[in-house]
């Protein structure tokens, strides 16, 4: 496989075979990227033998998406051929406007299972992966914990803004908000690595102090000197939104980040940030913890309304400062307490 710069696009090619015209198809497909990014692919193939030749992709992209896109493994079926396909644990799969041909995008590891099973399974929003590993690290990582066994591997862990004040920021094509996302990424890949490994991961703060030690996650909170305004639904009250995000948004069950905005009138003036554990995958119950905490500082049920948002949203960072991170505000909201209009 190689990456050949056409000027116009890249082209990432896996064959060098001669195909005529007639064996040749191309489908047209939106890939999702990290952190709710998204381009468009054209995977070209001999639609005799399903081999993919070369994907085709935009002159823009990436150095780090476009070499992700190469480390995945691709495979193309025709639909007839599906319920005697085995796939290894699939990410996103995709087909043409007649649906006669399925282009598939896998880990390049894993067990294969039943493509219908692994697709039924995406469209009922349960991943068949715990999450998508960056493979970058990924065979790196494998080859020194089995060359260097230990029984720990000690991994710093950055909140938000630990990490904006850590680290050069200075790229102007990755935002703040993706290239925390990248870091939880690396977090998440290394720590469930290890313990297939029996290795067992320990996180520290920058100053070596363990966290995650008694809890699976961590609260971080933070008042805003210069509150930011978040929209005219707000305007008329004081609510308290909760919202999960994710780096990886195409799952429904794995949280990276659980935010408690304090919203008064259409401004954010406070935010409780919480922060799981990598190494964790359920989602952890922390709305009990945080009630008593709003009830005394915020009269809740009589002055605030507390709605908590159930999907899974991107990681995104305010744009004025991008020191901080910003909830989402889609319509549908599940509501908690009275409140005041």
């Amino acid at each position: 496989m190689d990456i050949v710069n056409r000027f116009t696009h890249y082209k990432i090619r896996f064959s060098n075979e001669s195909v005529s015209l007639d064996e040749l198809n191309r489908i047209k497909i939106h890939f999702q990227l990290l952190n709710d990014r998204y381009i468009d692919l054209k995977v070209h193939f001999n639609q005799a033998s399903g081999q993919i030749l070369y994907i085709e992709a935009p002159i823009n992209v990436e150095e780090a998406d476009l070499k992700e896109l190469t480390m995945q493994h691709w495979q193309v079926a025709r639909v007839d051929a599906l319920s005697d396909l085995k796939l290894r644990p699939l990410l996103q799969y995709f087909t043409n406007h007649n649906q006669q041909w399925y282009v598939f995008c896998c880990l390049p590891f894993g067990n294969q299972s039943q493509a219908t099973l692994q697709i039924r399974n995406i469209q009922e929003n349960n991943p068949n992966v715990t999450f998508a590993p960056e493979l970058s690290i990924y065979n790196d990582m494998s080859f020194i914990m089995d060359n260097a066994p230990a029984e720990v591997a000690e991994l710093i862990f950055y909140s938000f803004k630990e990490y904006v004040d850590n680290n050069d920021l200075s790229d102007p094509i990755v935002d703040a908000a993706t290239s925390y996302a990248q870091y939880y990424r690396r977090l998440r890949t290394i720590s469930q690595l290890a313990m297939r490994k029996n290795i067992v991961p320990k996180f520290t703060t920058l100053h070596g102090k363990p966290i995650f030690e008694k809890k699976n996650y961590f609260i971080e909170r933070a008042r805003f000197s210069k509150p930011t305004y978040v929209g005219s639904q707000f305007e008329n009250k004081n609510v308290i939104l909760s919202s999960r995000h994710s780096h990886n948004t195409n799952q429904s069950q794995y949280v990276d980040v659980i935010l408690f905005s304090v919203i008064q009138y259409g401004y954010m003036t406070e935010q409780l940030s919480v922060y799981v554990d990598p190494s964790f995958f359920d989602t952890p119950e922390v709305t009990s913890e945080l009630i008593s905490y709003f009830r005394e500082n915020y009269h809740l049920d009589s002055s605030y309304e507390l709605r908590m948002l159930f999907d899974i949203f991107p990681i995104r960072s305010s744009k004025e400062t991008g020191t901080y991170l910003l909830p989402s505000f889609p319509v549908e909201c599940s509501y908690m307490g009275s409140g005041s209009e």
